[in-house]
């Protein structure tokens, strides 16, 4: 069972059946946190139930959506205010995208967001100025359908690679570090909230999930 590590715990994605939306392109992941301790008995490993967000895999277009609250789908003309790009910048920094215009799922990470749509941005290619719309015709048969919208920078900077956002998704299994909205910090407790017998039952359930033998293996029990 594959477990994502954030400080002291480890935690797993949800089955899509159960997973938990927290809002704000965030959702509910459960896992187990750990502590070694001495006792009577030796070395003991305490084991607790842990809860966390991370984000949502999904297109950046929907991450859009969500993180300015907008309304209905979007038409090819559509644009992002000045004010809304520096809105939408700050929560696509430094998160991992992968791309779905080519066979192999290649990931980035977002830098920032071009000031230019992808439509006012171009380079010499073998002599010829070409914009990142005709570039991504000629070079993967691929017609935009947001010219209009900004690029994402991608890591590293120096290199200038320019990506639409259209065909970038955001990467599963990123922990969400800022401070979570009144909605998400209201449906986290709504969600976890268990009395003391549950919360053990799924404890159990997810050291049972994990499935490793290192604790039985190095002579450490289960606290």
């Amino acid at each position: 069972m594959r477990y994502t590590v954030a400080g002291r715990s480890m935690y797993q994605r949800p089955d899509a059946n159960k997973r938990v939306t927290l809002g704000e392109a965030t959702e509910l992941w459960t896992g187990i946190y750990t502590s070694a301790r001495p006792s009577n008995w030796g070395l003991v490993l305490n084991v607790d139930e842990s809860h966390t967000a991370f984000y949502e895999e999904q297109p950046v277009l929907d991450f859009m959506a969500k993180q300015l609250n907008m309304k209905g789908p979007i038409n090819a003309n559509f644009n992002l205010r000045d004010a809304d790009r520096i809105i939408l910048e700050k929560h696509l920094k430094f998160l991992r995208v992968s791309v779905k215009h080519q066979a192999q799922k290649r990931q980035y990470r977002v830098e920032k967001l071009t000031s230019k749509t992808a439509s006012q941005i171009s380079f010499d290619v073998e002599g010829r100025k070409m914009s990142i719309g005709q570039y991504f015709k000629q070079q993967y048969n691929y017609t935009l359908k947001y010219p209009h919208l900004p690029c994402i920078w991608v890591s590293p900077k120096e290199k200038n690679t320019f990506i639409p956002m259209e065909v970038c998704d955001i990467v599963a299994g990123q922990r969400c570090v800022r401070k979570l909205t009144d909605n998400e910090t209201r449906n986290m407790i709504r969600a976890t909230a268990k009395k003391p017998p549950l919360r053990k039952q799924g404890t159990d359930e997810q050291v049972k999930k994990e499935k490793s033998t290192d604790c039985d293996s190095a002579g450490i029990p289960l606290l």
